[in-house]
């Protein structure tokens, strides 16, 4: 049976390099009780660090319960092709606007061009997401790794 750590971690690991350092961040502000300083070490090894194999399968759990729902919260709307969509019609909004100044619409130009390039990616990465839970993170699969491990422990 697949680690769910383990598997988490492969898929951070191999998840866009811009969007890594975004999903560590926004989970270790949601984790409660972390202590944790932002900018002290790389966001994505601290994430990794928390989440290291413990010997008590209910921690690991417990940690990656609220992982998953952090990053479910996350992912539900950065991995949206609704969001994006919205967030480009702004844009294209201010560029069409007669009475918006010409930086404001250079900006507006800028930000159209990332938000056109990364609208895919991150819908890429939260159907990678989705795959990853519905496979080895959901409550069913994390349930099955916990009785495994309760079997392993009373042999």
């Amino acid at each position: 049976m697949v680690n769910p750590t383990e598997a988490f971690q492969e898929w951070l690991n191999l998840v866009n390099i811009d969007h890594q350092d975004k999903i560590a961040r926004f989970v270790l502000y949601r984790i409660p009780h972390l202590e944790w300083t932002p900018g002290e070490n790389d966001e994505v090894d601290v994430l990794h660090s928390i989440l290291e194999y413990e010997n008590d399968p209910n921690a690991v759990t417990g940690k990656l319960i609220s992982v998953t729902g952090i990053l479910n919260f996350f992912l539900e709307e950065r991995g949206s092709t609704e969001w994006w969509n919205a967030k480009i019609d702004s844009y294209l909004d201010v560029i069409q606007d007669d009475d918006e100044s010409n930086e404001a619409k250079e900006d507006a130009r800028e930000r159209l061009t990332k938000a056109t390039r990364n609208k895919m990616a991150w819908v890429e990465t939260a159907a990678s997401w989705k795959k990853l839970v519905r496979n080895v993170l959901s409550n069913k699969a994390l349930r099955s790794w916990l009785r495994m491990h309760a079997l392993k422990e009373s042999l």
